[in-house]
C-alpha cells in the first residue's frame, strides 16, 4: 500500500524548468516513465475542473510526458518502485539538528523554517535525532551521535525512505549535525546514486538499472565541524554523491569560537576565504552570513529558521535548486583577485549599523 502523504490539489499555474547535465527538471513534476523525452518539454494551459456551473474558470498547467509531484501513476499501486510510478515523485528534507537539541525542539524549529519559507507541500520534512545529540555533556554527545550504531541508524532510516518510495533527498544540518552528515556519508553508497559530474560511461547505465535515490542538495548550516578534515577528507566523499553543497559559515559564531579554542583547530562552520582541493577550488557554495543581523542573536550560531533572507535562499536551493551564482539579486560573490572569481558569496545587505 503507498504512503498518504495528504496533497490535495496538485494543479500548478507556473512551474520552472531548469537544464540539467541529465536533461530537463520541472519543479512539482516527475516523468512518468523512463521514455519520457529529457530533451524537450511541451506545456499546455488547460482549464481546471469546475465546483460549479457558475464558478469561474481557472486555469492551471499541463506538461506532456509529466505528472504533478504527490500523484502516483495508475501502475504505482501496485508497485511502489516501478519507474515512472511513486518513487519518481517523492522529495524530502531530512534535517539532522546539532548539540543539545531535544527532538521537540528540532522539530518546531524545522516547522518554523519551512512554514516561514512557505515550502511546497510535495517535498516531505522529516528529523534525524542523532542519539545523545540532546545530552549537556558536548564530547560525549559527539562520540555517541557519531558512533557505529548511529550510522547504522542513520543507514537503515535511508533505506526506509527509499522503501516508502522517495526519490530525491535534501540534507539539510546544522552545528554538529553537519559534522554527523560528514560522518554518515560512509553509508551513502548502494542508496544515492553517484553525482552526474562524478560517474562515468559505464556507469549511467549502471545508475539507471538501480533503485537508489538522488542526493539532490546538502547544506551545512553553521558546520561544527574540522576545516582541515573537511578538505583533506569529508569534502570528496561527499561531493561524490552531490553536486550541490553549499555551506553557511559566520566568522563572528560565539559557539564555534569557542569549539575552536577547545579543540585547537579551525571550524568549517566559521570559514569565510575560497578552499581548494587538489588544487582546484572546490565545487561548493560557501555563503558568508558574518553581514546579516535581523533575527540574530549574539551568539550568531543559529538563526537560519528566522531570518528572512535566510529562508528565502534556502527556498532557492532545496526547491529550485539554483546555485548561488543563480542568485544574484540576493548574493554577492568574493573577488579573489582581477578577474578571478572565488567559492564565496555574501548578501546584497548593509549592516545595522549603517544609517541615513
Amino acid at each position: 500500500m503507498d504512503p498518504d502523504f495528504g496533497v490535495k490539489d496538485m494543479t500548478q499555474s507556473s512551474v520552472i524548468i531548469r537544464a540539467e547535465n541529465d536533461g530537463f527538471t520541472i519543479t512539482g513534476f516527475y516523468p512518468i516513465s523512463v521514455k519520457t523525452s529529457r530533451d524537450e518539454v511541451i506545456v499546455r494551459r488547460v482549464p481546471k475542473k469546475r465546483d460549479s456551473e457558475h464558478s469561474e474558470i481557472e486555469y492551471t498547467l499541463e506538461i506532456n510526458g509529466w505528472r504533478p509531484s504527490g500523484i502516483p501513476s495508475s501502475s504505482s499501486s501496485n508497485d511502489s518502485n516501478s519507474s515512472g510510478g511513486f518513487r519518481g515523485s517523492m522529495e524530502c528534507i531530512v534535517f539532522i539538528h546539532g548539540f543539545n537539541c531535544p527532538s521537540k525542539f528540532a522539530m518546531e524549529t524545522l516547522g518554523q523554517f519551512l512554514a516561514l519559507g512557505d515550502f511546497p507541500s510535495y517535498i516531505k520534512p522529516f528529523v534525524f535525532s542523532p542519539p545523545g545529540a540532546n545530552s549537556l555533556w558536548y564530547f560525549g554527545a559527539k562520540e555517541q551521535a557519531s558512533s557505529e550504531q548511529a550510522i547504522n541508524d542513520f543507514r537503515i532510516f535511508l533505506q526506509d525512505l527509499r522503501d516508502a518510495g522517495f526519490c530525491a533527498v535534501h540534507i539539510l544540518s546544522h552545528s554538529m549535525g553537519g559534522m554527523l552528515t560528514l560522518q554518515y556519508a560512509k553509508v551513502f553508497d548502494e542508496i544515492f546514486e553517484i553525482a552526474s559530474s562524478q560517474r562515468s560511461e559505464n556507469e549511467e547505465s549502471y545508475f539507471r538499472s538501480k533503485t537508489l535515490m538522488k542526493l539532490s542538495t546538502v547544506t551545512l548550516l553553521n558546520p561544527d565541524t574540522p576545516l582541515n578534515q573537511f578538505i583533506r577528507q569529508d569534502y570528496a566523499i561527499l561531493n561524490r554523491y552531490c553536486d550541490h553543497i553549499t555551506i553557511y559559515s559566520n566568522a563572528r559564531d560565539f559557539a564555534l569560537k569557542i569549539g575552536e579554542i577547545l579543540g585547537r583547530e579551525e571550524m568549517l562552520g566559521r570559514q569565510t576565504r575560497d578552499m581548494y582541493y587538489n588544487g582546484r577550488l572546490m565545487n561548493v557554495d560557501l555563503i558568508d552570513t558574518t553581514q546579516l543581523d535581523v533575527n540574530i542573536n549574539k551568539v550568531r550560531h543559529n538563526f537560519f529558521n528566522l531570518n528572512r533572507l535566510l529562508v528565502d535562499d534556502l527556498w532557492d536551493i532545496i526547491v529550485i535548486r539554483r546555485r548561488a551564482r543563480e542568485r544574484r539579486s540576493r548574493l554577492n560573490r568574493k573577488v579573489r583577485g582581477v578577474g578571478l572569481e572565488g567559492i564565496v558569496y555574501t548578501f546584497l545587505v548593509a549592516p545595522s549599523y549603517v544609517v541615513n
